[in-house]
């Protein structure tokens, strides 16, 4: 039997790095911690701008000069691979990526997650209303884009 294989969009590595996202509890991370060792829970390298754009945003907003120490273990972990894997996106990955946002999906990198979760016929765990429209409005495929409660139901 082949391992499931889930694309973590940015929301759901935030609470890790100690940014909380309200749509993610507690009970959702360690969810996803649990199935860790069951599934197989990606996360596409170019995104990692995004998430530190994101980390250095809130220690501005919180005056900082450096990462917060929960921000860098929490990196620490995500890099170490024993939860997440980081994977580099295929050229049909980023061809795909590039077809959505010619079609006007403008934020590139949740197109590369989309496009990584076709590509590896994985499943994508987002929070993203928008894009999930955009995907329905331009026609693409949704029956791999799941949120928290249908991931539950799926590996249930």
């Amino acid at each position: 039997m082949r391992k499931v294989k889930v694309v973590l969009d940015t929301s759901f590595l935030l609470p890790i790095l100690g940014i909380e996202v309200k749509e993610v509890s507690r009970d959702d991370l360690a969810f996803l911690k649990e199935i860790s060792s069951k599934v197989s829970l990606l996360y596409p390298s170019p995104m990692l701008i995004e998430l530190m754009g994101k980390v250095l945003k809130k220690a501005r907003e919180q005056g900082l000069n450096s990462l917060p120490v929960e921000a860098i273990k929490g990196l620490g972990a995500i890099l170490s691979g024993t939860f997440i894997e980081i994977i580099n996106p295929d050229v049909q990955a980023f061809t795909l990526a590039s077809q959505m946002w010619l079609n006007g999906h403008r934020d590139f990198l949740d197109n590369i997650a989309y496009a990584c979760s076709i590509t590896l016929n994985a499943y994508f765990l987002t929070l993203d209303s928008e894009l999930v429209s955009f995907l329905r409005k331009r026609k693409y495929r949704v029956d791999n884009v799941v949120d928290m409660a249908k991931l539950r139901k799926i590996l249930s």
